[in-house]
């Protein structure tokens, strides 16, 4: 199911779906919604997962558990009710439910990873995720903010099949209008419209942003096939980069989906954890990012990766081409 259609296929009522200005002010009146249905103070947040830079949520971007502040103005206390746990790690699921469920409002995640290392889940992990939230009354918070419209007309819920409660959506969604959403369930969404739950803003649903978001899914869904288009152009610029790293004695791997990737310079394995994230050479890779700038190419110092419905062939073959010009210069 479309994402957009998911969305309102359990809302009756414009109130069962919210608009903002910034993913960072959803995420945060999501989490504020799920508390105020659940009655409850406690939100789990895994290692990796970026949520936003406001304080209630921003913790272990950038570091493992546990939750601590991760910039200056921070106070220890916004993080109070917020814990954090690795990605991927299913007995350290299973003990926070079993320590902390009676405490849990909700437990949010990016459904595909995608700024600490586009990492997937394991095989399960999300149907455990999911099972365990309705065994213990917590509701389950995707963060599509990046992935939402981006990776497809679904989400990565529609590629994985796993449907949250709720679902936070921006950037993608109004192509480069200022736009952020969160619905989902209408029970759910109900805190809202009664304003039991504030959501409140001077541009909130903003007439022009709007009309950049329904103009832009209404683009994608009449061309079915720019997704299929995004993953090839994807995979072909990853396998290259592949290819011109070994032939320049640096180790680059890739992992991702459709237009989404990241790529880390590692000297042996693969990356399937956070973990494995920090421990590859980050340093190294910032230098190919301000080299591969020199060629006329801008890349995210961190190491994600994006393909538009705007790029095609030659675009991928700059890129590469300023790769292969680049990599020789790098050292270690």
């Amino acid at each position: 199911m479309e994402l957009a259609e998911q969305l309102r296929s359990t809302m009756p009522s414009p109130e069962r779906l919210r608009f903002g200005l910034s993913g960072s002010e959803a995420v945060h009146a999501a989490l504020r919604t799920a508390r105020a249905a659940t009655g409850r103070p406690l939100v789990a947040k895994f290692a990796g997962h970026y949520h936003g830079w406001l304080d209630p949520i921003l913790t272990a971007t950038s570091h493992l558990p546990p939750a601590a502040p991760e910039t200056g103005g921070q106070q220890p206390s916004a993080l109070a009710d917020v814990v954090a746990v690795e990605w991927n790690d299913g007995d350290a699921l299973e003990a926070l439910f079993t320590a902390r469920g009676h405490e849990l409002a909700a437990v949010i995640a990016e459904a595909y990873p995608c700024n600490g290392g586009v990492i997937p889940p394991a095989p399960g992990y999300l149907e455990r995720l999911r099972a365990l939230c309705d065994a213990h009354g917590a509701l389950l918070v995707f963060d599509e903010v990046i992935t939402g419209f981006r990776v497809g007309l679904g989400g990565a819920q529609a590629l994985l099949g796993v449907r949250p409660d709720l679902t936070v959506v921006a950037k993608a969604l109004g192509n480069g209008f200022p736009i952020s959403a969160f619905g989902g369930r209408a029970d759910v969404m109900d805190e809202v419209g009664a304003n039991r739950a504030m959501h409140a803003g001077t541009y909130n649903g903003g007439g022009i942003s709007i009309a950049a978001g329904h103009a832009t899914v209404s683009a994608l869904a009449h061309d079915p096939g720019v997704y299929g288009r995004l993953g090839e152009l994807a995979a072909r610029l990853r396998h290259g980069l592949e290819e011109l790293g070994a032939r320049h004695g640096h180790r680059l791997v890739t992992a991702g989906t459709g237009g989404v990737f990241f790529a880390w310079f590692r000297d042996d394995g693969g990356v399937t954890t956070f973990r494995d994230h920090l421990g590859s050479d980050l340093a190294r890779y910032a230098r190919f990012a301000a080299l591969m700038l020199e060629e006329g190419v801008r890349l995210i110092p961190a190491g994600r990766w994006y393909l538009s419905a705007a790029h095609g062939e030659a675009e991928v073959d700059v890129a590469l081409q300023a790769a292969d010009r680049a990599l020789p210069r790098l050292g270690r």
